[in-house]
């Protein structure tokens, strides 16, 4: 069964295991991206397993040299509006309300996705034709603002979006396909993770489908963090998926794969919703079992 790793990369956005800082996010960093992505590109090579990154287009701005050499993976837009300080609503980079990028009109949105795209093809000489709005916030003028830009892709959409079952589909009266994301991969919720993927490998013959997880690559350079254990949670789902015969794709190939082959995971949904919804009901991530 086909399975892409996706990360949102993003400046460092939290200072405590608890607390998000807006010292941290105001301060513009990002050591915890020169900490942990090179050790995830590692793990990349190690396993032979491709990622699809999504960058805000400050990430390309200040770290191009941890994305210079992306043979093997996707490079994606990924934007947050406090990042664009002269459109952003907001009075500081924590204002979550005012982050979400449906909250700002047809030009508004135009602004910020072109000036990220614009970054991401200077300083990476790469011009992206795949999207992931920052907290998946997108509605029909994102749509519409990502077909004029000529985006083929937008990967937003998270499952409580979605009625039932998981498939793409093109967004009327535009050329933008949907990929919706899946779940949460990270490795702070390693148990819930490896047991979606421990059932699915049971039904894969009869339900076939693409899992499109999601993960903030932040937390394996948080200095907060026992790192070293969460990348071997993290190396342990990838060991565990390869032992049951998961793919590891691209966006765009399982795109390209799943719209030709018409597949749907509707028992991958199901089990997506029974046993990872409640690290969503928690109001702090919780990291006791890693915590220096």
């Amino acid at each position: 069964m086909p399975v892409c790793i996706t990360f949102d990369t993003e400046r460092n956005y939290y200072e405590t295991n608890t607390d998000p800082s807006i010292k941290a996010y105001k301060e513009k960093k990002f050591t915890m991206l020169e900490n942990a992505i090179p050790k995830l590109l590692d793990i990349s090579d190690d396993y032979d397993i491709p990622y699809t990154f999504f960058l805000c287009g400050e990430v390309a701005e200040n770290c191009s040299n941890l994305f210079s050499n992306m043979n093997k993976h996707l490079i994606g837009v990924h934007t947050h509006p406090f990042t664009h300080e002269k459109i952003f609503k907001g009075t500081s980079p924590n204002d979550r309300i005012n982050d979400y990028l449906c909250k700002y009109t047809y030009d508004e949105q135009c602004r910020m996705i072109s000036e990220d795209l614009r970054l991401i093809k200077d300083n990476l000489n790469i011009k992206p034709k795949i999207f992931r709005a920052g907290k998946h916030s997108v509605n029909l003028t994102t749509f519409k603002a990502l077909d004029f830009l000529n985006f083929q892709l937008d990967c937003s959409l998270h499952p409580q979006f979605q009625l039932f079952g998981w498939h793409p589909y093109k967004i009327k009266n535009t050329n933008l396909w949907e990929l919706p994301t899946y779940s949460d991969i990270s490795p702070e919720i390693a148990p819930s993770v490896k047991k979606l993927f421990r059932i699915t490998s049971f039904t894969k013959d009869y339900f076939d489908g693409v899992y499109v997880g999601i993960i903030h690559p932040m937390i394996f350079g948080n200095p907060m963090i026992n790192t070293p254990i969460l990348f071997e949670k993290f190396i342990d789902i990838i060991e565990n998926m390869v032992k049951w015969d998961f793919n590891f794709l691209t966006i765009e190939e399982a795109f390209n794969k799943s719209k030709k082959d018409k597949l749907c995971n509707n028992i991958g949904f199901i089990i997506n919703k029974s046993t990872l919804p409640l690290h969503y009901l928690l109001k702090n991530y919780s990291y006791k079992s890693v915590l220096k």
